[in-house]
């Protein structure tokens, strides 16, 4: 999902998205958000690769992924 092409769609009133928190970074005061209610079970999200190297582009996701990873937990 990329965050600046949701707000184009959503601002002039011509449609919804469901996002994480982490939008309202990224918004500002363009959209309102709203929370779920009731709040939905968090669900666990993985990376898979395939053994072996990666081409440059994919082992710096891969290891930005997992930075994101631990932040979070």
């Amino acid at each position: 999902m990329v965050f600046p092409s949701i707000i184009p769609a959503i601002e002039p009133r011509r449609g919804v998205a469901l996002v994480s928190e982490s939008f309202a970074y990224s918004a500002g005061n363009r959209v309102r958000l709203l929370r779920l209610t009731p709040e939905p079970i968090p669900s666990i999200v993985g990376i898979a690769a395939p053994a072996g190297p990666l081409s440059p582009a994919a082992d710096k996701f891969w290891q930005c992924a997992k930075q994101a990873a631990l932040a979070i937990s």
